[in-house]
């Protein structure tokens, strides 16, 4: 089975779909001048938004975190302080490494969601 058909069975979300992909990592200067692998052709997943309507981004980005975590946990390095920065949060990394699945982790956000609408009604000027 290829990476990109495995990744697809697994990530089930809407909107979205992965596939094959080839690159070479170049140099850049100023931004990239030395990249690892650079002039090494390099296999991949590539991202297709087929719904953009219905694709999210920030669960789609969790969902591939996650199955490169649980593919090897042990060998997985996160860089915590930055993650959960991005995340806004420590719950989801927390929630990865607990074994949380995708769906309950989106529900959680969901949730998180409704609550903080609620909170700021009383600051808001006009609805």
């Amino acid at each position: 089975v290829k990476s990109f058909e495995l990744i697809n069975r697994i990530i089930d979300l809407p909107g979205i779909q992965f596939g094959p992909i080839t690159f070479v990592p170049i140099s850049i200067p100023a931004m990239s001048p030395n990249p690892k692998y650079k002039n090494v052709e390099l296999s991949g997943v590539s991202v297709i938004i087929t719904d953009r309507y219905n694709y999210k981004s920030y669960i789609t980005g969790i969902a591939l975190v996650k199955y490169f975590h649980d593919a090897n946990p042990d060998k997985f390095k996160w860089r915590e302080r930055h993650f959960d920065r991005l995340c806004g949060t420590d719950s989801i990394r927390l929630f990865i490494q607990k074994g949380r699945t995708i769906r309950q982790i989106e529900d959680w956000l969901n949730n998180q969601e409704k609550k903080f609408k609620k909170f700021r009604m009383k600051y808001l000027r006009y609805e």
